[in-house]
């Protein structure tokens, strides 16, 4: 019965080992009005976008303003977000970097996103959902504000 229990509790400790070693890669996030995580990453070429991660948001979403400044267009497109049926622009953006998470030729909507940011509170660049986050496994971790990317502990389990 101890062994199943002190088995876990040494997996524990080798993943905050890990994680403490910077073996996985970290992100500091933001927490506005209570609940949104706002986190710091590029589009294309802009770097220092505020990104909003929100796991039930697929597509990824970039605000028009943002779409409109890199010149991008595409194809009208409904989509459900946001608890509602919404018209979006559906496009291709060049890049996006999230951490570690690196993507090219990604597939977003753009929509006008200045309702979120009143109820954020600061400026959304884009609304990161799992499209993009299913690219590394994470931990949010809120007692130092910072998004774990990678799994060190499963590679510690695998025998």
């Amino acid at each position: 019965m101890w062994r199943p229990i002190f088995s876990v509790v040494v997996v524990l400790l080798f993943a905050s080992s890990a994680f403490a070693k910077g073996d996985a890669s970290s992100v500091p996030f933001r927490v506005y009005r209570g609940h949104f995580i706002v986190v710091e990453g590029s589009l294309a070429n802009l770097p220092k976008q505020n990104f909003v991660i929100d796991t039930g948001v697929s597509p990824t979403m970039i605000n028009l303003r943002v779409a409109q400044s890199l010149g991008l267009s595409g194809s009208t497109r409904t989509i459900h977000a946001l608890m509602h049926d919404i018209d979006t622009t559906e496009m291709s953006l060049e890049s996006l970097t999230l951490g570690p998470i690196r993507m090219n030729n990604v597939l977003v909507v753009a929509r006008d996103l200045t309702g979120l940011e009143k109820e954020v509170g600061v400026r959304v660049d884009a609304l990161i959902g799992l499209d993009v986050l299913r690219q590394s496994s994470f931990t949010i971790r809120y007692s130092d504000n910072t998004i774990l990317f990678g799994s060190p502990a499963l590679s510690l389990t695998a025998t």
